[in-house]
């Protein structure tokens, strides 16, 4: 909280305490739910019933009303010791090491796609914290010992004294000193390491004033500190939130270190900027810290705490951007606390909410986190300088001030977001000057998208706008061929086109279109390209082969890869797969029978309709006039040399398996070696003089 003088600086804190309750790497947290205003309607809860910290057996109750119905479907009991299990409600669960907490999430798996989600944290003990190492001229101390303390401004510093060891219980000095250190870590880079330094560090201290409900910042002493009142360290249930708030303040009061805010704002028109950006700095502190909670050494104990604590004040910000919206949107930046003006301060309250309510909103529409936006909105207002603070006038309550004030919260989050946002504020009742803005020119230049999903089709189209706050001229480019924008220069805000060509592949493909303009900083749009349709033929759909066996071929024609499968082992393909266009050659073995056999060959590509084609293969020919006389065979069956009587000069003999595999053929002899032939059964055909016969013998 902005301290002014000792009086005044608790009469504001305390009515600002009063009316804000005391409430963080792929991304697991954020703010989206509670900027929504928004509460899920969820009939699953789990709870512990009984927690033994012996044994380490833990008892979970709860359930869903809805229950999941389908066969097959329970509820997924993930147990936080890297097991799971499925089962339905109650649970028994008994941990082995019950020197740790587990986080237990309970999935509710009412469809293969719908399900639900409910967690509880398992208490065995206190949370775990393993810290790391941090900037050491950033520390945050909770002093056991008196702290000189002194004012760089003039200002007064309340009596504040150190904390005793009675303060601290489930969680130790050392690690409330860590917590803290950590948001100072995060918070001194949102403002680009751009603050007053003491001695060439941003040490900060946090001490005890008994006599104060909440905390507020000290950010003029010299070294910067912090008042704590007695009910703020309850261990893991303190309200960090607002804590990370003080030190927002510290900081950013501070900044930028050769023009800083802090001294200069100050008075009745401080809030719309101090508390306002304040916070924003304790919510992105917070989101940063809870997405990178194992990255500081933190347990999910803290993870759990710390997630409750910093949404609570977001909703908070909900319900009084409804209530502003409400109320007729009385934009108030000024409040003189010494006139206990009920309903101005409540006004003020609304309209510096507001702002961050806005900024959050536009944040988690980005889904890119929040370090460097508002990395980027502290570089645009560390150009504060004494000509804005003349427009500024925190001691004026008058139309002009009123409307700077708004104007330089929607030029910086225009700037930071790189696209001109007068229109949104205008319509929540900001009353912005555009005299004013051109005086803060918060030069931008973004485009309009910065994803694009073209169609495969040739021609397809997608419009961009170029919106920028300068007339310089930029350049467009693109990353391949086939995407073309339709100029390559341009000035100002205007619209451009792009067109590709068209995909002739199954796959997507992706191009990367950049704006350049000087002075700024490239905005790249991504474009997509969808991939055509899967597409599949064959040259035919029939093929017919002799008895003897041989080769087939046809074509296949497509545009992605496929494979090819035959129904019957007596029909092979070469290739068995391929891309594009290919040839493909069927080979069939010798049929061994009089019937006529099929076999279906497919062809097969992910998302085209398989084609198939027919192989048939003619039987043997078995003639009406058997050989005369009629061929004897013997011994049968035979282990190594058949003998044949009564062949017809200039016969020929072939062997076949039952598969119609040939294995041997040639002129006929009247001994016939069959030693190494397979153990089976086989048949013997005997060709002569244009007819045939055909003797089955059994080798062992």
């Amino acid at each position: 909280m902005l301290n002014i003088t000792t009086s005044a600086i608790r009469l504001l804190g305390w009515l600002l305490a009063a009316s804000l309750p005391a409430v963080a790497q792929p991304e697991i947290f954020n703010y989206k739910q509670a900027l929504a205003g928004t509460v899920k309607n969820s009939t699953l809860n789990v709870n512990i019933t009984s927690l033994n910290r012996t044994t380490g057996e833990v008892v979970f109750g709860g359930g869903d009303s809805r229950g999941p119905t389908t066969p097959g479907l329970f509820f997924t009991w993930i147990w936080g010791d890297g097991t799971s299990t499925n089962g339905f409600f109650p649970q028994t669960r008994r941990y082995a090491d019950v020197t740790r907490n587990y986080l237990v999430k309970v999935i509710a798996n009412y469809s293969a796609t719908e399900k639900d989600t409910a967690e509880v944290l398992v208490i065995f003990g206190k949370g775990k914290i393993t810290p790391v190492a941090l900037d050491p001229k950033l520390k945050v101390y909770i002093p056991a010992q008196p702290v000189s303390l002194v004012s760089s401004n003039g200002y007064g510093i309340p009596p504040v004294r150190p904390f005793s060891d009675a303060f601290f219980t489930d969680v130790s000095r050392a690690d409330f000193e860590y917590l803290f250190h950590i948001g100072a870590t995060i918070e001194y880079d949102f403002v680009n390491e751009n603050v007053v330094l003491h001695n060439g560090r941003f040490e900060q201290y946090a001490l005890r004033d008994s006599t104060f409900p909440g905390a507020y910042a000290l950010w003029y002493t010299r070294p910067v500190s912090f008042g704590v009142g007695n009910g703020f360290l309850k261990g893991a249930e303190s309200d960090f939130s607002s804590m990370y708030h003080e030190m927002a303040h510290n900081i950013t009061l501070n900044f930028p270190a050769n023009y800083q805010y802090g001294g200069k704002i100050d008075g009745p028109a401080n809030a719309i900027f101090s508390e306002a950006i304040a916070q924003i700095f304790q919510h992105a502190a917070g989101y940063e810290l809870i997405n990178s909670y194992q990255k500081y050494g933190l347990d999910e104990t803290w993870l759990v705490k710390l997630k409750e604590n910093f949404t609570s004040n977001v909703r908070f910000q909900r319900s009084m951007f409804n209530e502003y919206m409400n109320t007729g949107m009385a934009f108030r930046t000024y409040y003189d606390a010494s006139k206990n003006d009920a309903q101005r301060s409540r006004e003020v309250l609304r309209t510096f909410l507001t702002v961050p309510y806005m900024f959050f909103r536009y944040v988690e529409e980005q889904n890119k986190g929040y370090r460097q936006p508002v990395k980027r909105l502290m570089q645009y207002l560390s150009r504060f300088n004494a000509d804005w603070l003349k427009r500024f006038d925190p001691q004026a309550d008058t139309p002009a001030a009123n409307a700077f004030r708004a104007t330089l919260w929607v030029a910086a989050i225009s700037y930071t977001f790189q696209r001109d946002l007068r229109a949104d504020f205008r319509a929540i009742g900001y009353p912005v000057s555009d005299s004013d803005w051109a005086f803060l020119n918060p030069s931008f230049f973004s485009v309009s998208a910065n994803t694009v999903n073209l169609p495969a089709t040739a021609g397809s189209v997608s419009s961009l706008t170029v919106n920028t706050s300068s007339a310089d001229t930029w350049t467009v480019t693109s990353s391949q061929p086939w995407l073309t924008p339709n100029l390559t220069r341009g000035s100002g805000s205007q619209a451009i086109t792009l067109t590709a060509e068209a995909n002739t592949s199954v796959a997507s493909r992706t191009a990367t279109v950049t704006f350049s303009a000087a002075g700024f900083d490239n905005q790249t749009v991504t474009v997509v390209q969808a991939g055509t349709a899967p597409s599949l033929t064959t040259s035919v759909n029939s093929l017919t082969v002799d008895a003897a066996g041989g080769t087939g071929t046809f074509v296949v024609s497509s545009n992605t890869n496929w494979t090819v499968a035959s129904s019957q082992p007596w029909v092979t393909a070469t290739p068995a797969a391929g891309s594009g266009n290919a040839t493909v050659t069927l080979t069939a073995t010798g049929n061994a029978q009089p019937n006529i056999r099929t076999a279906t060959v497919t062809v097969s590509a992910g998302g085209a309709s398989p084609q198939t084609v027919t192989v048939t293969q003619r039987g043997i020919l078995v003639l009406a006039v058997p050989l005369e006389p009629t061929p004897t065979l013997y011994p049968n069956p035979v282990t190594t040399d058949l003998y044949l009587t009564d062949l017809p000069a200039g016969s020929t003999l072939r062997v076949y398996d039952l598969q119609g595999r040939l294995y041997q053929s040639g002129a006929a002899t009247q001994s016939l070696p069959v030693r190494n032939l397979p153990a089976g059964t086989y048949l013997l055909h005997i060709d002569g003089q244009g007819q045939q016969a055909v003797r089955r013998f059994q080798k062992q």
